[in-house]
């Protein structure tokens, strides 16, 4: 169809444009089929067609010239299988074949032209025929048997033509075959006229459910009680949907959660299949220029020979830094950007997982890369058939096949491995028609894909189930009829039953009704689908003998069956979930363990009978154990692997156990990470901002320092690094997206901005800079902060942004200075609960061990945090630009907590209106809630030293309960923890907040004193 389309294309009208879409190619098919099954001739189509004016007239030329050119092409000998039923029809009537034999019809509501032929052909050979047609006779009224009636009336007529003597006789259902309920209901549930109510019905149920699933648990419910109070055997019953692609997987699976035997009157969609979704993923890599959903759908089938934790390692590293297309997924060279994003790993880690990265993309890409090339050398569809063949035997597909085949049969999947076991020879026929077609005419790739996908998809896959004793279950349209006794019916709403489905081919409802009106008999016309959606409910509400349930969801309109039923007999709406899951042994056991409404008398009894009856008794006393747990503590052995015996942390660490102690174990104890994307996010601008600040000052110290550098000078040193970090950091922009350049820009653009407003501190501030990036670690700078008591000794590594000192006679006063490109505020009271204490940490270590490394005594004189961001400020549109400078400037002012000396306040800014240091002069000396005397330093330390401790025997004790830190709805620990679904926090449960209060400065240096800092639970 796809070279008849090809060779016609520059004569159409309407269908002109490229069929490389798979669902043209199918509609076409799909018009194909029904026109040679309905008997339409192509010359008589083109003929009516010619006189035709407007789409229709186009549509129908087009489609008859390339049905035409369709035929022509056929290969002379090969059998069009649609000519099947023609051909017998043409020879039957000359065949002997039905001599002496009496041949019987059922199972049709209508037949197709092509049908009609066949028993044409038979009449002609004087044949006993009986054709079996459920209606009320040749000439009745109910509107459910119109197409059988119209389809009986043809036949008589074909019979008169014949001269061939017919009778029409009533097989009416024998007396006691139907329950007198359910011969009721098919008597009156198509009837205009108001029955009379039959009373309470027993054998009849309405059942609503909350969901799909719940009405499947239901069905699986009804189904046990069937066979177990009233000793039905599974296969006399059948559980039936219209809308069965509604209800297919939820279905199939809680029948064999309640363990209800089934049998599906569908096929399986066969691209569905694992051995099918490689193959046609591994074609759309080639296709999609190796797009990330067909990469991971090819590898997650598992039949490629890359080991799973290699493929979640792939596709974590992909997703991290966004690969995309063939040509970073095919590049010669190996990829080399950090596994744990633009933070710097650990050396050796990143090269270890950097080479396991490379190896499984390896795998991933040389088969594929392969069978591209092949492909494409390749130019006719044979040659690329073969190569698409070789890279299955390369992957070793038909070896795996082989084995799971052997190993389902060995587990007692019958079903399963007679399904794997089909499959190669579906995919070796699937290439040999394929062949047989296309042969060695040239066509390119980006056709042929979609073709041979297209063809796979017109195979079906179904296999005998091992055992005859099961429910059936499947469509309304193709669940078996004969031996049902007892009808579940599932999905009874009004927009399912009757399900009304306009054409959604190339031809419309319109079209179809004005070829009809030509003569042209479709088999798929408006009026015939209506009617025959009609039939098949009436079939399938009188298939069952015995029993009939019928159920929908909550929410949906309720079809006219029910309302008809309910109008019958005296039954009202029902159904109890809970009563359903009582059915069978483990949705029992989760219904008596689940965390349901109170006063559920089913869970209740549920439970009291496991404990009872002794019944999975080892997995209820499980669950109760797991109920009793809490995240708990871990064993003191157990916190040393994880941690070691003495302590080895860092300030943001420290910040992260006073914030919650079970997200410090997730982070730092199980080393759990989300996954997330290499992006210009908080930490990584904090990284540029931290080196851009480091090497700009340090440049700028030979020559007086940052204060004496005027703005041309800062801009273009500032231009310097920003340049080098692309170079040295982000390898100069290999690889990245036009979108991440334009934000680096901008990042740099705002980095200007904040270096000139660090110079012009430094221009009023004797402070001088003496270290960046200062390194408080064994082998570093200095050596780690340390406290040791009680047994305990915790170290705190790290490095500290800025250190700046001055010095007045033989001392040396320190401040240190971090670097915050977000909002950061000092609070006191957050000292006081473990929170907010890294930059004294380090202050004080500097304190202790800062006459080495100066050579000089140390005084702390304060910590800052300055903002390495630009800000915005909210201001009125009628703002001055002096007024907005002013705002900019208060919203840069530094947080922090400095010594409360004249001298030392006037030498950090010598302004009479202090624009960066959190305080303001007054006539009697300096004032603000960031001052504080030596002495309140000394309690800081000595609190600070306590809170290490404190943290180090939890630490050693395994503490590791979430008890997360709240100050409020919008500011607490909770709010972004990327650990949140793993905790399961609920206060509900018994999981409490430390609540934490903002206090006074005096309040928050009597706890400081006092050591109180555990907040309120």
């Amino acid at each position: 169809m796809h070279l008849a389309h090809r060779g016609v294309q520059s004569r159409l009208e309407v269908f002109t444009l490229p069929d490389r879409r798979t669902d043209f190619l199918s509609s076409l098919i799909d018009i194909y089929d029904e026109f040679k099954s309905s008997g339409v001739d192509m010359d008589e189509l083109c003929a009516a067609a010619d006189g035709m004016e407007g789409a229709l007239g186009g549509k129908l030329r087009d489609i008859s010239l390339i049905f035409s050119a369709y035929d022509a092409m056929r290969p002379e000998g090969l059998l069009d299988p649609r000519e099947k039923l023609g051909m017998l029809a043409e020879d039957i009537g000359e065949s002997s074949f039905a001599d002496g034999k009496s041949i019987f019809i059922d199972g049709f509501t209508d037949f197709t032209r092509q049908e009609l032929d066949v028993i044409d052909g038979l009449m002609k050979t004087g044949a006993d025929i009986t054709v079996c047609l459920t209606c009320d006779g040749l000439y009745g009224e109910e509107e459910q048997f119109e197409l059988t009636r119209k389809t009986a009336r043809r036949l008589a007529d074909m019979a008169k033509k014949r001269g061939i003597r017919f009778s029409v006789a009533d097989m009416r259902v024998q007396e006691g075959r139907r329950s007198g309920e359910m011969a009721l209901v098919e008597e009156s549930i198509f009837s205009q006229e108001r029955a009379e109510t039959a009373g309470e019905a027993e054998k009849i149920k309405i059942l609503t459910a909350p969901s799909v699933a719940a009405e499947c648990e239901m069905a699986a419910g009804e189904a046990l009680e069937f066979v177990r109070k009233y000793a039905y055997r599974y296969r006399d019953i059948a559980i039936v949907a219209r809308d069965w692609e509604r209800y297919a997987s939820a279905l199939e699976s809680i029948l064999e959660k309640f363990g209800v035997p089934a049998m599906s009157g569908e096929k399986s969609d066969i691209l569905e299949k694992p051995v099918m979704a490689l193959i046609v993923s591994a074609l759309d890599v080639l296709a999609s220029d190796w797009e990330h959903t067909s990469v991971f759908k090819y590898l997650k089938t598992w039949l490629t020979g890359v080991e799973r934790d290699e493929i979640d390692l792939l596709e974590n590293y992909v997703l991290k830094w966004n690969i995309r297309g063939k040509g970073l997924w095919t590049r010669e060279e190996g990829w080399s950007f950090d596994p744990e994003g633009f933070i710097q790993a650990d050396g050796e880690r990143h090269e270890e997982t950097l080479a396991r990265v490379n190896a499984a993309r390896s795998a991933t890409v040389l088969p594929l890369k392969r069978l591209g090339a092949a492909m494409q050398e390749n130019a006719g569809a044979t040659g690329k058939l073969k190569a698409l063949y070789a890279f299955l035997e390369e992957i070793g597909l038909p070896r795996r096949l082989a084995e799971k085949t052997r190993r389902f049969r060995s587990l007692g999947l019958v079903q399963d491995a007679e399904e794997y076991a089909r499959i190669w020879d579906i995919i070796t026929d699937a290439m040999e028609q394929t062949a047989a077609i296309l042969g060695g005419k040239p066509i390119e790739s980006g056709e042929f894909i979609p073709l041979f996908k297209l063809v796979l998809s017109k195979y079906e896959v179904g296999t005998i189930p091992p055992a005859l004793d099961r429910v059936s279950i499947g469509g309304m349209l193709r669940v078996r009829r004969r031996g049902v006794k007892c009808l579940i019916l599932l999905g009874a709403s009004d927009e399912a039953m009757p399900k009304y489905t306009s054409s959604e081919s190339m031809l419309s409802d319109d079209d179809r009704a004005y070829l009809e009106s030509l003569g042209f008999e479709l088999s798929e016309a408006p009026d015939s689908r209506l009617a025959r959606e009609l039939n098949a409910i009436y079939s399938t509400l009188t298939m069952a003998s015995d029993r009939l349930t019928v159920s929908y969801v909550e929410g949906d309109r309720p079809s006219f069956v029910v309302s008809k039923l309910e109008e019958l007999f005296k039954i009202g709406e029902g159904g109890d979930i809970s009563r359903a899951r009582c059915a069978a042994l483990l949705p029992l056991f989760e219904l008596a363990v689940a965390d349901g409404k109170e006063g559920d008398e089913w869970a209740a009894a549920a439970l009291e009978y496991l404990k009872e009856s002794g019944v999975m008794r080892e997995k209820l006393a499980a669950v109760y154990r797991a109920a009793e747990m809490t995240r708990g503590k871990l064993s003191q052995s157990a916190a040393e692997r994880l941690y070691s015996r003495e302590i080895n942390t860092t300030a943001s660490r420290v910040e992260k156990f006073f914030s919650c102690r079970f997200a410090y174990f997730m982070q730092y104890g199980l080393k759990a990470k989300k996954r997330g994307r290499a992006e210009l996010d908080a930490p990584e601008v904090g990284n540029f901002m931290h080196y851009l600040l480091e090497n700009v000052t340090r440049d700028a110290k030979p020559i007086g320092g940052l204060g004496s550098l005027g703005e041309t000078e800062c801009r273009e040193l500032t231009r310097k690094y920003a340049a080098l970090y692309v170079d040295e950091v982000m390898d100069g922009f290999k690889d990245k997206s036009g979108r991440f350049k334009y934000l680096f820009s901008r990042l740099s653009y705002d980095a200007e901005r904040i270096v000139l407003d660090m110079a012009a501190e430094l221009k009023i501030s004797k402070f001088e800079p003496l270290d960046f990036e200062l390194d408080f670690s064994q082998g570093g700078t200095m050596p780690p902060a340390e406290i040791s008591g009680d047994g305990v000794t915790v170290r705190v590594n790290g490095r500290v942004d800025r250190v700046d000192g001055w010095t007045r006679g033989d001392k040396l006063y320190l401040r240190v200075v971090d670097y915050k490109t977000g909002k950061k505020d000092f609070s006191l009271s957050d000292v006081a609960d473990g929170l907010g204490i890294q930059m004294l940490l380090y202050l004080f270590a500097l304190r202790e061990g800062g006459r080495e490394k100066y050579h000089s005594e140390v005084v702390p004189a304060g910590v800052l945090y300055a903002p390495a961001r630009d800000v915005i400020v909210k201001a009125s549109r009628s703002i001055t630009p002096e007024k907005l400078e002013r705002e900019r400037e208060k919203a840069l002012t530094r947080k922090g907590l400095i010594l409360d000396d004249p001298e030392v306040v006037r030498a950090m800014e010598d302004s009479d209106e202090p624009r960066y240091i959190p305080i303001k002069l007054k006539k009697d000396g300096a004032d603000g809630d960031g001052l504080a005397s030596l002495e309140q330093f000394g309690r800081l330390k000595r609190h600070i030293d306590r809170t290490l401790l404190e943290m180090g025997r939890e630490i050693r004790g395994g503490e590791i309960g979430a008890e997360p830190y709240f100050k409020s709805n919008s500011d607490n620990a909770c709010n972004y923890c990327e650990y949140f679904e793993a905790c399961h926090f609920d206060e509900r449960r018994g999981d409490s907040f430390r609540r934490l209060k903002k206090f006074k400065p005096a309040e928050a240096w009597a706890r400081i004193e006092r050591g109180a800092g555990d907040g309120e639970k």
